[in-house]
């Protein structure tokens, strides 16, 4: 295209194409993460240099540390040794005065004594004045010259002088001391210390021996009921059940006459049934009406008889080999009210072999032998 600038001149524009080519795209993205890549690096060494400015700088004040705390128990030592020194002067100086040999005192105060020989200088001016300052318990008042308090004389006491009226010479209340007194009684103890600190702790000792058993703790709460068992082996079977029952085998009245006997017996329906056999061997029904019993044992024995009569009296008897064991008696209401029943039972100890009977206790009396009114039995109990 062309575009004029002036008249009569032009100037002729090649068109370029804007669009970047594919390997300028590759390019520019490669100089993209190289300048990353630089201030990544920067960055880090940033912090780098940081974190090892901070560690010398703490191993630096570490180091200082250090140097302060040797040089204050360089200190500490040098004043220890210092203190030693005069603490052993003073003990020196005491001991003399107790045993009375008062020219070492006359030494400390003059400046002869050790400390003197040792080359420490005294204060200047009264050279006395360091003692008494420290203690006023040598002034023993022997060769004191007592002057005039108005006018602030000196005193003097083993070659020793300070101004009239010090200090050391009046107690408490300002009145003038007459001496050294005795020594007086120890005073009572100070308050105790606060409590120091606490020491490391010690090894475990050994163990103990075992403790007496404490008394037994009340029961606790029942549980929930447990699942059940498996069913157990049976057990060895029990003594078999062993009864007899014997009814009436007439439908028509009987007469019992004189003997009073009852014949008419038969054994019970069950008792003939096969499941009953074995049962039914250990009891005889003899023909004259008596009943044997083959096992021995603790027997229950029972009787009842119908009676169709109009006389007063009647009832019957349980006869157990040949002796009456049981009786029943009953009596008649009326003439025409005939049917009457009486019942009696007991237990016994029967021997094997034993014969049981049924007998009429009065004469001539008619009783009806239906099987459900008159019977005769015995269960064995043990």
């Amino acid at each position: 295209m062309s575009t004029e600038f002036s008249p009569g001149h032009s100037v002729t524009v090649a068109k370029v194409d804007c669009e970047p080519s594919k390997s300028q795209a590759n390019a520019c993205e490669s100089r993209c993460c190289h300048t990353a890549e630089r201030i990544f690096t920067m960055f880090a060494l940033v912090i780098l240099c940081g974190w090892v400015s901070a560690l010398t700088f703490l191993l630096q004040a570490n180091q200082k540390n250090d140097d302060a705390t040797r040089a204050l128990l360089s200190s500490l030592q040098e004043q220890q040794l210092r203190t030693e020194g005069e603490l052993r002067d003073l003990r020196e100086l005491l001991g003399s005065y107790i045993t009375g040999d008062e020219g070492i005192i006359d030494d400390f105060i003059t400046g002869t004594g050790p400390k003197s020989q040792q080359g420490s200088e005294q204060p200047k001016g009264d050279t006395n004045t360091w003692l008494w300052e420290g203690d006023g318990n040598h002034d023993t008042g022997e060769t004191r010259e007592k002057r005039d308090d108005a006018g602030g004389e000196m005193q003097s006491d083993g070659g020793a002088t300070r101004p009239k009226g010090h200090k050391k010479d009046r107690d408490k209340k300002g009145k003038e001391r007459k001496g050294r007194g005795k020594k007086g009684p120890p005073g009572p103890p100070g308050p105790p210390g606060p409590p120091g600190i606490a020491g490391l702790q010690g090894p475990p000792g050994q163990p103990g021996r075992d403790g007496l058993n404490g008394n037994d703790g009340n029961p606790g709460q029942p549980g929930p009921k447990g699942d059940m068992g498996e069913k157990g082996a049976p057990g060895e079977q029990g003594p078999k059940l062993l009864a007899a029952h014997f009814q009436g085998d007439s439908e028509v009245a009987v007469h019992t006459g004189t003997s009073g006997e009852i014949h008419y017996w038969d054994f019970a329906e069950w008792m003939k049934l096969p499941e009953y056999s074995e049962m039914r061997q250990q009891f005889s029904l003899n023909t004259d009406g008596n009943i044997t019993v083959k096992e021995a044992g603790l027997y229950y024995i029972y009787s009842q008889v119908l009676y169709y009569d109009s006389s007063k009296f009647m009832g019957h008897a349980i006869y157990v080999n040949g002796t009456k064991y049981l009786s029943c008696t009953q009596t008649t209401v009326a003439p025409d009210a005939k049917y009457n029943s009486c019942y009696t039972g007991g237990v016994i100890a029967l021997t094997s072999q034993s014969r049981i009977a049924v007998k009429i206790i009065y004469l001539d009396r008619i009783i009806n032998m239906h099987p459900d009114s008159t019977f005769v039995g015995l269960v064995k109990l043990a």
